[in-house]
């Protein structure tokens, strides 16, 4: 385990460097209005000539839950860093990151409506409505969407295509997306409903033990770093954790608490269900957006028939898939563990060394 040691604050521009980022905030309504913040990292190190000749990419990124949008900086970092290399085949024009309603940044706007619509439930589809908006307005220029590229982490990947569905997307039209890369995505239906309600009260019943604030960053950390997942992140990722998450304490003078309330992150989890219509989704679009799948070997985080039924759904649809990687030692967490590997692993779906490959589980 690693051991939380104290560091100097970090500025933004630390924590940034060597990426340019521009901010956007719109408004968008599944049930109620809530503010969204999409963040556009461009690496300030690329030229003209390290990208001439290279085919170009724009991705959106849709993280997990209980992970705010900075904490994904480590791998947008390398992918530019791939990019820029003199070998690589393969440009990234922009990386866009969209934050959760109610976590981080974005649940510090949207804290009064979530008060007050949202104390219950916070459905999947309200993320999958903030990333329909998104596409549908103006943002992305005319090169991004040439070749945009889904990236999704977790429940972000079901976000990214009930989105689509949300939007009444068929094969029959031209697709926003150029493919998909999902990692850890959940392959499951709505037979897994009762194993993931069995996971999500045990996740609620920790989360009533945790605590809500702490005199210092550095006491929120040592908790931290003691309980999972955060135990097991990589040093890069603890940094921005450690810089990013924590608000002072409206309630409790003196004090820091999480910018994401852990009622909200527990109501995440506590969902409708309706992210176990993705898959089904899914499937009737496959054979229009290439989808590629990275999975890590470590069963850590769902109960065991779930990951049974991902097995088997994965194997049914195997053929379908621009590929399938099982990546050995890693496990849900992977793009935040291992950001370097993951980064990699994802640069070669891109660069186009992993096209046409596929791993049985």
């Amino acid at each position: 385990m690693q051991s939380a040691q104290p560091s100097p604050p970090a500025s933004r521009a630390d924590l940034l460097h060597p990426l340019g980022v521009t901010s956007y905030h719109f408004t968008y309504c599944y049930d109620h209005p809530l503010q969204c913040i999409a963040n556009r990292y461009t690496c300030e190190q690329t030229s003209e000539s390290s990208s001439a000749g290279k085919k170009s990419y724009t991705i959106l990124l849709a993280g997990g839950i209980s992970f705010n949008e900075p904490t994904y900086l480590p791998v947008i970092k390398e992918l530019f860093r791939l990019s820029n290399h003199p070998s690589s085949r393969t440009h990234i024009h922009s990386i866009w990151n969209l934050e959760r309603p109610d976590h981080g940044d974005s649940g510090v706007m949207n804290e009064k409506t979530l008060r007050e619509h949202y104390r219950s439930e916070v459905r999947s589809l309200e993320y999958a409505q903030a990333i329909r908006t998104f596409l549908e307005k103006d943002f992305l220029s005319f090169t991004e969407r040439k070749n945009l590229v889904g990236l999704g982490h977790s429940g972000g990947c079901g976000s990214i295509m009930q989105a689509l569905e949300l939007a009444g997307y068929t094969p029959k039209d031209k697709p926003p997306f150029f493919s998909f890369i999902f990692a850890e995505l959940p392959l499951v239906s709505y037979d897994a409903q009762k194993f993931f309600m069995m996971l999500w009260k045990a996740i609620e019943r920790s989360n009533l033990r945790r605590p809500s604030n702490w005199d210092s960053k550095q006491s929120a950390m040592n908790w931290m770093m003691t309980h999972f997942p955060w135990q097991t992140l990589h040093p890069d990722v603890l940094r921005i954790v450690e810089e990013t998450y924590f608000r002072p304490d409206p309630v409790y003078p003196h004090r820091i608490t999480t910018k994401t309330a852990i009622e909200q992150e527990t109501m995440n989890y506590l969902s409708d269900m309706s992210h176990l219509s993705a898959l089904s989704y899914l499937r009737t679009i496959l054979h229009v957006i290439p989808t590629y799948v990275v999975l890590g070997s470590k069963k850590d985080i769902w109960p065991p028939p779930i990951y049974e039924m991902m097995e088997k759904n994965v194997q049914q649809d195997l053929a379908s898939y621009a590929a399938v990687k099982m990546v050995p030692g890693v496990g849900h967490y992977y793009p935040l563990t291992h950001p370097a590997q993951f980064s990699a692993e994802i640069f070669s779906i891109l660069n186009g060394s992993q096209t046409g490959v596929r791993s049985k589980m």
